[in-house]
């Protein structure tokens, strides 16, 4: 399932480059980092300190990275793109301090 998700956020990537304003496609994102984020959850709670879940925590690390370049990018394209803004404020207040311990 995470495969699949992952795709769906690169098909969210190249629909921005046309329509970075479409705020479905913004909420569709959320639904679908968040996803991803119950499961980087639960795959963590059930390991313990492993190479899994270093590989995970850094696999998380990539994602807030992706999603940072993502707003950027559209951002400055589009300064006034309230979506990539709002998006950026969720991906560090769900994302970056929600992945704290």
């Amino acid at each position: 399932i995470v495969k699949l998700l992952q795709e769906e956020i690169s098909f969210l990537n190249l629909l921005f480059t046309r329509h970075s304003k479409a705020p479905n496609s913004w909420f569709h994102r959320k639904w679908i980092l968040r996803k991803l984020m119950q499961y980087h959850n639960t795959t963590t709670a059930s390991s313990s300190l492993t190479t899994e879940s270093l590989s995970s925590s850094s696999w998380l690390f990539q994602m807030i990275r992706q999603e940072i370049k993502i707003c950027t990018n559209v951002a400055e394209r589009f300064p006034k793109n309230y979506y990539a803004w709002t998006h950026r404020i969720f991906v560090v207040d769900e994302l970056v301090l929600g992945a704290r311990p």
